[in-house]
């Protein structure tokens, strides 16, 4: 099992166990609102369009959401996401 946690100041978290957390690099400032898990990897919505993606929770990258508008969240499988 893995937990995400995000927030202000492109702040990404995450735990083995939900006790134990560690800070990881999300490469952004934007304030960063929802992380989601979609079949084989995760989903990250923030502030400014920002949409990050990865499958270890460990190194995170940009997935271009192609807006400027802030998201809040998504959902999807491993092959189509929907943003909000």
């Amino acid at each position: 099992n893995q937990f995400v946690a995000v927030g202000e100041q492109g702040l990404i978290a995450t735990s083995n166990n939900g006790s134990t957390w560690q800070v990881r690099n999300s490469g952004t400032t934007a304030h960063l609102n929802r992380a989601t898990w979609v079949g084989d990897h995760f989903l990250v919505a923030g502030d400014g369009g920002i949409l990050l993606t990865n499958s270890s929770s460990v190194s995170w990258l940009s997935a271009g959401s192609g807006t400027t508008n802030s998201l809040y969240g998504a959902t999807g499988t491993p092959t189509s996401h929907v943003i909000d």
